[in-house]
């Protein structure tokens, strides 16, 4: 309306013989209005991605992102983040190697691309090249685990350090990618009652939006306490086509998942998407148990 209103007032605040200057006007009142139109436009994306933005300028001098990952943003293929413990502490050479080389090729086989996560001499490296874990592998004995505290000290003596779930998820978060695969997550330990023995990955499950796709929570844990305390932190436990939280091994732990079973994978997305887009969504996560494959998948 505000627009009409100028538009008439152009026309009609001049002499009708001077047709020339009223379409000029007219003109340059109408690329003004589009100017304006794409500038909100831009503001309204740029505070999409202002979280996004500021987390890596603010690391970019330590973060280092695969091209691959650059490229792939580029024609929208889908990026799945890979911690590296599982290489350094979980398992001996090659097979650990192997196993990470082989979950990579699964990821790929699926239209994806995965990035294995870690930190080079105090570089945060996300996106690695199948000679790098080789490398990696060979050389495990040198890598620090890493989890958010410990961040700050690695990157500062210039270290070597490979990530737990929760630091996984933070620097995924800082690259922009949605989605994490791993084995387990950590949980609340036997007898927490009198160490206070409890992971990161809870706090950050609890905090950071990154969807993580696990077997669970390592079955050495106390489950039930466990899930108190993912309720604590407002993760909603959902279940894929099961009502039953995995238990790593096995896809039945005993106890139930939180949330009403999802049986249909396009209503997980539906789901994804309403957290995502909800206020303050980064204070949410959500955990489903894929009960085909024993996985487990939270979506923050």
């Amino acid at each position: 309306m505000r627009m009409v209103i100028e538009i008439n007032n152009i026309l009609f605040r001049n002499p009708v013989n001077n047709v020339n200057y009223q379409i000029k006007s007219l003109l340059v009142y109408i690329i003004k209005q589009i100017l304006q139109i794409l500038r909100r436009i831009v503001i309204q994306l740029r505070e999409i991605k202002i979280d996004q933005l500021i987390n890596i300028q603010a690391f970019e001098d330590f973060l280092k992102i695969s091209i691959i990952l650059i490229k792939s943003s580029i024609y929208l293929k889908g990026v799945v983040a890979l911690e590296s413990t599982i290489i350094t502490h979980g398992m001996e050479y090659p097979t650990n190697v192997q196993t990470a080389l082989g979950v990579e090729e699964e990821i790929r086989s699926k239209g994806a691309i995965p990035a294995t996560i870690i930190i080079i001499q105090g570089i945060i490296r996300v996106g690695l090249r199948p000679e790098e874990i080789e490398e990696i592998g060979k050389n495990k004995q040198k890598y620090q685990k890493c989890s958010r505290r410990d961040f700050a000290q690695i990157i500062a003596q210039k270290g070597y350090g490979s990530t737990t779930v929760a630091a996984t998820m933070m620097i995924a978060h800082m690259a922009g990618i949605k989605v994490f695969v791993t084995g387990g997550i950590g949980g609340v330990h036997r007898g927490a009652e009198h160490t206070f023995d409890i992971s990161a990955d809870l706090v950050e499950l609890g905090q950071t939006p990154v969807a993580v796709i696990c077997a669970g929570a390592k079955s050495i844990l106390d489950i039930p306490k466990t899930l108190e305390y993912l309720e604590t932190q407002g993760v909603p436990v959902v279940g894929y086509k099961t009502k039953h939280f995995p238990n790593f091994f096995t896809p039945d732990s005993g106890l139930l998942c939180s949330t009403n079973s999802i049986k249909f994978i396009i209503l997980y997305f539906e789901y994804l998407t309403v957290r995502f887009e909800l206020p303050r969504y980064h204070y949410f996560s959500l955990i489903i148990n894929f009960l085909i494959s024993f996985n487990v998948l939270i979506l923050s």
